[in-house]
């Protein structure tokens, strides 16, 4: 699990003109209020399939009107923040194996791949809908692609594939609009900055 707190959004909002925040994976909500400590941000919205976690981060944010909470799989929640007329965004992508970080299932729980790793689900929506403008941070990078992480390779027995280039899909779908930076801090991260 990777932390948002790595990243210095005030040099993001400032260079690329950021006022959305979108994010799958709501949790407990932490990367969600670290980002709304921005001003910046006009609209923040995030995403979170477990019912309690869900909850528990719509009680934490209720009394800031630019915060929506969607309890709904990131997948289907990506699909329709993605075609909402919204100023340039940073996207937070850290939705995978719910409610595993929290005890509240194992990660070898069975249930559709969509919605265990949904991140193709989100960047292909995002890709499709977005005008390139963006920047997408995509946490826990180990789950596809094998590299020197600062906390080690994908433990044994945890769903995933990570192979040598197993990131490059994603580098090659956003490569005409994006230029893709590989971080090895915590369990890996893949930034997608915009361009020019």
């Amino acid at each position: 699990m990777g932390s948002l707190m790595r990243f210095r959004l005030d040099e993001f909002i400032e260079k690329n003109h950021l006022q959305t925040f979108v994010e799958t994976g709501t949790a407990r909500g932490d990367s969600l209020a670290y980002a709304a400590a921005r001003p910046e941000f006009l609209h923040l919205m995030s995403c979170e399939i477990e019912p309690l976690l869900a909850a528990g981060a719509c009680c934490r944010f209720n009394e800031d009107p630019r915060v929506m909470i969607v309890r709904a799989d990131s997948g289907l929640f990506m699909q329709m923040a993605s075609k909402l007329d919204l100023p340039p965004a940073l996207f937070w992508l850290d939705a995978h194996y719910p409610g595993a970080g929290f005890g509240l299932k194992d990660y070898g729980d069975a249930m559709p791949e969509t919605i265990r790793l949904p991140l193709g689900r989100e960047l292909e929506q995002i890709r499709r809908n977005r005008a390139g403008l963006d920047v997408i941070i995509i946490d826990d990078l180990r789950i596809y692609e094998l590299g020197d992480w600062e906390d080690g390779p994908l433990p044994e027995g945890t769903p995933g594939e990570p192979t040598e280039n197993g990131a490059d899909w994603i580098r090659y779908l956003f490569s005409e609009t994006h230029n893709a930076y590989t971080i090895v801090r915590d369990q890996g991260y893949l930034l997608l900055v915009p361009k020019g």
